[in-house]
């Protein structure tokens, strides 16, 4: 699913609608709103793909995704007001976020905080704060100013990758169990 199909109206009336963070955004699926009235939803129970609207806060942001959740390519310099639980996959690349602190505290799948090619930020320095629970697939390349691999979770459950990080010049702090395959 693409981010234009979770609204109900036309794409020049989004432009209008976007906002700084997601408290402000009227966004709905199939007539279920994500913020109705303001409110902080507790769970929300599909994907929730919120790439490239030029946020700077998850304030708002559900507390458990069923789904999916993607925050990728815009302008977060924090994972404050995540989601806590992820029941899919979590996508945080292409921001400008220093570290991971804030990342959900469990997810169900892939934990990806790769760089887009084409967003030409690499902020992140440290995985510290990184999700450890539940961990399926680790992609951590091309963030050009990570110098190590410490804080990743010790276990995963999938593949390690781990790709054009000039940087990184030891695999220390890498994940140690249930490695299939790693990619570096």
């Amino acid at each position: 699913m693409k981010i234009r199909d979770l609204f109900e109206d036309d794409l020049e009336q989004r432009e209008v609608k976007f906002s700084k963070n997601i408290k402000n955004l009227e966004m709905s699926f199939r007539g279920k709103k994500v913020n109705p009235n303001g409110k902080v939803l507790d769970e929300w129970d599909l994907d929730l793909a919120l790439e490239g609207r030029n946020l700077t806060s998850l304030e708002g942001c559900p507390k458990k995704v069923k789904g999916y959740f993607s925050c990728s390519d815009n302008n977060l310099k924090s994972l404050e007001f995540g989601p806590r639980e992820i029941d899919g996959d979590f996508y945080c690349g292409g921001n400008l976020l220093a570290d991971l602190e804030f990342s959900p505290k469990k997810i169900n799948g892939t934990f990806s905080c790769a760089n887009t090619i084409n967003a030409g930020t690499h902020h992140l320095i440290s995985l510290k704060g990184i999700t450890q629970e539940g961990v399926h697939n680790l992609n951590v390349s091309r963030n050009d100013k990570l110098t190590s691999l410490e804080g990743a979770p010790q276990k995963i459950d999938g593949d390690f990758i781990c790709n054009s990080n000039k940087n990184i010049t030891s695999l220390k702090g890498m994940p140690q169990e249930g490695v299939r395959e790693i990619h570096s």
